[in-house]
């Protein structure tokens, strides 16, 4: 799966996932979850900006659930950790 598509900046989100590769085990990683919606073509702008609204709502469970990992100063839900890392994979 091509997580550009959620990020302003692909280049910093692929750094830091390194970073998230090197310092969380794989099994804490996991795989990222396949989503409805989510897809490795780029969308048209609505199909994008639904993409990015799930993966908020995603997210923000993360944090109220407490799936989070804590990389290089950052506090980040599993849905950013998984996204980031997916993208460092890609690089």
């Amino acid at each position: 799966m091509d997580a550009a598509w959620c990020f302003r900046r692909p280049e910093e989100a692929a750094r830091l996932g390194q970073a998230i590769r090197s310092a969380v085990p794989a099994d804490v990683l996991g795989a990222i979850p396949v989503r409805a919606g989510w897809s490795r073509v780029i969308r048209p702008h609505a199909q994008r900006q639904r993409m990015v609204q799930r993966a908020s709502d995603q997210i923000r469970a993360d944090f109220a659930d407490g799936r989070t990992v804590k990389v290089d100063g950052w506090v980040l839900s599993l849905t950013e950790a998984r996204l980031c890392a997916s993208l460092a994979d890609q690089r």
